[in-house]
């Protein structure tokens, strides 16, 4: 527990009370509190998860076409047939 200082009256008073014990001045509460950390830590995780899916997604597919292409060059290049062996008479 942290203690500031009341810009009313100038005393010291716990930065978790909701008013100045002293001068009865409404206290600014936390923002968030315990449960909007938790809250902003689960988004962080949720994007950070969605940026690994994304950039998984996106390697699967560039290795897919990569397949493909590969596949479409070996398609395209023409059958070679082996040439016959010239027959020897021995």
């Amino acid at each position: 527990m942290s203690l500031a200082s009341c810009p009313d009256c100038g005393r010291e008073v716990s930065t978790q009370a909701r008013h100045c014990v002293h001068c009865g001045r409404p206290w600014p509460a936390s923002r968030f509190g315990v449960l909007g950390a938790v809250v902003v830590a689960l988004l962080a995780v949720a994007v950070m998860a969605g940026i690994l899916f994304m950039a998984r997604q996106r390697c699967a597919a560039r290795a897919r076409c990569e397949e493909e292409r590969a596949l479409q060059q070996f398609k395209s290049q023409p059958m070679s047939v082996p040439a016959e062996s010239p027959k020897r008479d021995y």
